[in-house]
């Protein structure tokens, strides 16, 4: 799993992100957290969905970007609203995931 250097994270979890990130290398299982990722498949802009879904058998050998992750799913897609209203407002168009993937180098 890797992660964007700036991650865009929630209020509530402001400040604990190594402890987020500690437990999502860990496979702990984390109640309310879900994950904003860039999706493997390119013609996807960013994905959401519950941290849970990492201990899944599936995810072991995936190689999951996380651009941020949030307490909550409502959270998440407030976060997701920033994340597109900050491509917006920087490039003028739409095209998140090569906005991220670009920042992160």
């Amino acid at each position: 799993m890797r992660y964007l250097k700036k991650l865009y994270v929630s209020e509530e979890l402001k400040g604990k992100e190594a402890e987020v990130i500690r437990h999502l290398e860990e496979k702990d299982f984390q109640f309310r957290v879900y994950l904003i990722c860039i999706p493997e498949r390119e013609e996807n802009q960013l994905e959401i969905f519950h941290s849970g879904m990492l201990l899944q058998e599936w995810y072991k050998d995936k190689d999951v970007l996380v651009a941020g992750f949030s307490r909550g799913y409502e959270q998440a897609l407030e976060l997701v609203r920033e994340i597109v209203q900050e491509v917006a407002d920087q490039t003028g168009d739409a095209r998140i995931r090569q906005y991220l993937l670009e920042r992160q180098g």
